[in-house]
């Protein structure tokens, strides 16, 4: 996944500078967009994207300036890149700065005479070349389970091929959590060891996925979900899929 930091390593941006919120340039980006408004979320919505701005409708006050970094930051914004030392902007104002260290938000300013065009080109290539591959892998692993099954293969070996194929561990566990299959990939959490020992899901990650609707969201969208680590119990994020065998769960 590209990523602000991975970004950075381009050519084009050897000159830039990143003046605040370096802690949160693992931030991912999923799209960018070019924008001189200030009502950027109206414009954008939220999520993991990354704005570009030539600083010209920035809030001029300090509490407007704060506040603008704090909706950004809340709305998931992956960052944004303000142009400098042209018409509109010389420099990033201190308020601005302070509150982006605050909230981990990446200030990354580039020169005037780098072209935007050239940025959201690189971008959108790098991500749309990622979504290709993305898809033909998926299309892989989907045809190599499919013909495990056609082939007489049980849940045992769906779990070793899918955890060879994504290079990650795999359980599969019935509608109420009760172990069927496993296959370890490297080191396991102590509650996949524990699901393992026990033959499921400990009760408290249970209670865990049922408070957050994780279970309920499965079911009825039939489609895979995220599930938060939960470390206070050993557990890391994980994906939860549904497998389906003519049409039931």
């Amino acid at each position: 996944m590209l990523t602000l930091d991975k970004l950075l390593q381009f050519p084009i941006f050897e000159r830039a500078k990143v003046l605040a919120g370096a802690k949160g340039l693992d931030n991912p980006i999923e799209w960018s967009h070019i924008i001189d408004v200030p009502n950027i979320i109206e414009m954008v919505g939220e999520g993991r994207q990354l704005i570009i701005t030539t600083g010209q409708g920035l809030p001029k006050s300090a509490p407007a300036q704060k506040k603008f970094i704090a909706e950004l930051a809340a709305a998931g914004l992956s960052g944004i890149i303000i142009s400098v030392g042209g018409k509109f902007l010389q420099k990033i104002p201190r308020a601005f700065i302070s509150a982006a260290d605050a909230l981990d938000f990446p200030i990354i300013t580039i020169p005037s005479d780098v072209r935007f065009v050239d940025i959201t080109r690189l971008i959108h290539e790098k991500i749309v070349s990622r979504q290709y591959a993305l898809l033909k892998e998926s299309d892989h692993i989907h045809q190599t389970l499919t013909q495990i099954v056609l082939e007489g293969g049980g849940l045992q070996d769906l779990a070793d091929a899918l955890s060879e194929l994504v290079e990650r561990s795999v359980t599969i566990e019935d509608p109420a959590l009760n172990l069927l299959a496993h296959a370890t990939h490297g080191k396991i959490d102590r509650a996949r060891l524990e699901s393992i020992e026990g033959g499921g899901t400990p009760e408290v990650i249970r209670r865990f996925v049922r408070e957050k609707g994780i279970l309920d969201k499965v079911k009825n969208s039939l489609k895979p979900m995220p599930v938060p680590a939960f470390p206070e119990h050993g557990m890391t994020k994980r994906i939860v899929a549904p497998i389906l065998v003519e049409k039931q769960l």
